[in-house]
């Protein structure tokens, strides 16, 4: 099952063999479990709120130093912090996005599509 940008770096450890970040891997990337975020966009669809915009998420920020370094261990890989220069490299057309942090806060309750806060949140 293909989930996010994280399916895509993990396809491309096991190409290079080794999981890497881009300088100290603190940029942080939101998250949230496949399921929940499907659960929660059926409901905000069955609520149908016009002009409404939504973005599903269970952890705030993971860093991606932290990704990488749960990558390599599942891949048996050695990590690797790289350079600008080495992530373009490493990471084709998705080094644009490995340096930047995209950190989301919960800014309404998981109550204004129905449903109860026990995993992914739905920020507006």
């Amino acid at each position: 099952m293909k989930q996010g940008l994280v399916t895509y770096t993990i396809a491309i450890a096991r190409e290079k063999g080794f999981t890497a970040y881009l300088g100290e891997g603190k940029n942080c990337w939101p998250a949230a479990h496949v399921n929940d975020v499907a659960r929660l966009y059926r409901l905000a669809l069955e609520k149908n709120v016009a002009g409404s915009r939504y973005n599903a998420v269970a952890e705030e920020g993971i860093t991606a130093k932290e990704i990488a370094e749960v990558t390599a261990k599942g891949l048996k890989q050695e990590v690797k912090s790289l350079t600008l220069e080495e992530a373009k490299e490493y990471f084709g057309w998705m080094a644009m996005f490995a340096g930047h942090g995209f950190v989301c806060f919960e800014q309404t309750d998981a109550g204004a599509v129905g449903v109860d806060a026990d995993g992914a949140r739905v920020d507006c």
